[in-house]
């Protein structure tokens, strides 16, 4: 969920509640109402945290995690994000939505495959 990751995040940065609220020119009980879950952040918010943390949007809404197979062998990148894996190729954002591009582009062939063949 957004507020147990806004947690780690602000975990990792070594912050207090306080501390980080202030940083973002909000309340703690805002912020705190946000890392409880009790309140959802709008877009903007949103953004402010992924600009702040320097992560995506995403990956504060969604968790983006990389999908791994059902192995034991993978168990080591279970909790790696695609932010962490990008930056561990040393891929420029460029690259990434290069691939990013490419991948979609797969993904609508395949299914306009799958779509002719179920014709």
């Amino acid at each position: 969920m957004i507020g147990d990751r806004l947690k780690k995040l602000r975990n990792e940065q070594g912050f207090t509640q306080v501390e980080l609220a202030k940083k973002l020119n909000m309340s703690r009980s805002t912020y705190a109402q946000y890392e409880a879950n009790r309140r959802k952040p709008d877009y903007d918010t949103v953004e402010l945290f992924a600009n702040y943390f320097k992560v995506s949007s995403s990956w504060i809404i969604y968790g983006s995690k990389l999908p791994i197979p059902d192995d034991s062998k993978y168990d080591d990148l279970r909790e790696v994000t695609l932010e962490e894996e990008y930056a561990r190729k040393g891929l420029t954002k460029e690259m990434i939505r290069h691939y990013l591009d490419a991948a979609a582009l797969a993904i609508e062939q395949a299914r306009s495959m799958q779509d002719k063949k179920n014709k």
